[in-house]
């Protein structure tokens, strides 16, 4: 139950609250042969783009240009699909809707967490049976490279600092970059924080006419035993996992 303060938030910036998502606007584009992009916004994007101090839950900063490269990111949208966070609207909904007027930004929001969900109620495999049989790239920290190895074995890992990844996002851009080079119908998969909003959108127009770029956050987490948000903590995850893998239908 949302306290007072939610609620005028919620009130305020009722029109960025997004109406649920089905996992089908990621996968049906790519079982067509079509590519698609997501780039999500949760609550440490919005307070590092209103000039909040410190750092998101996983201790990247919100410092260093990131709120301005943030900006950037939603005044500029390119042609992909852009996520908004209930919990970001619940919890500073009337500020966000502020730099949203100021900023005349029309974007039209999805549900930013449609990955989390489908992944938290055992409903992943689609995209993990996608993902078995197209070459994939993860952008990730180093803790999650066997997991997805295990999971869908993608054709590449690109190893980020597990934090403060955007103050080396020139050569993590350049790396992936190198790897496309010439190359089509690759999906990339980001787990880089705030940080991944701003390479796939600096990347977007040399990649995204010809592959998909999708910030996942931190869904492969759980799949190398590390649960890093405190509601992966309130679920036995054992069967969850078993079904987003496709061993239990």
């Amino acid at each position: 139950m949302p306290n007072v303060r939610q609620m005028i938030h919620l009130f305020i910036a009722k029109k960025l609250i997004p109406a649920p998502t089905p996992l089908s606007v990621i996968t049906d584009p790519l079982v067509q042969g079509k590519n698609v992009s997501l780039i999500r916004y949760g609550d440490g994007e919005w307070a590092a783009m209103l000039g909040y101090d410190g750092g998101n839950c996983d201790g990247h900063s919100y410092g260093g240009g990131l709120g301005d490269a943030l900006l950037d990111t939603v005044r500029k949208p390119v042609n992909a699909l852009y996520g908004m966070q209930r919990f970001a609207v619940k919890n500073m909904g009337r500020f966000i809707n502020g730099l949203i007027t100021k900023e005349k930004i029309s974007i039209p929001w999805i549900n930013a967490e449609v990955l989390q969900q489908a992944n938290m109620e055992g409903e992943l495999y689609p995209l993990i049976k996608i993902l078995r049989h197209r070459e994939c790239v993860v952008i990730g920290p180093n803790h999650i490279r066997e997991a997805v190895a295990d999971l869908f074995n993608p054709a590449h890992f690109i190893e980020i600092p597990a934090k403060n990844c955007f103050e080396a996002r020139d050569s993590i851009e350049k790396e992936i970059l190198l790897y496309g080079e010439g190359k089509s119908g690759v999906i990339y998969l980001f787990s880089a924080s705030m940080a991944a909003n701003v390479m796939i959108h600096n990347l977007f127009p040399i990649l995204g006419e010809n592959n998909s770029l999708l910030d996942v956050g931190s869904l492969w987490d759980v799949y190398g035993g590390v649960k890093s948000r405190s509601i992966f903590s309130e679920q036995d995850w054992s069967e969850i996992i078993q079904k987003n893998r496709g061993i239990i239908r």
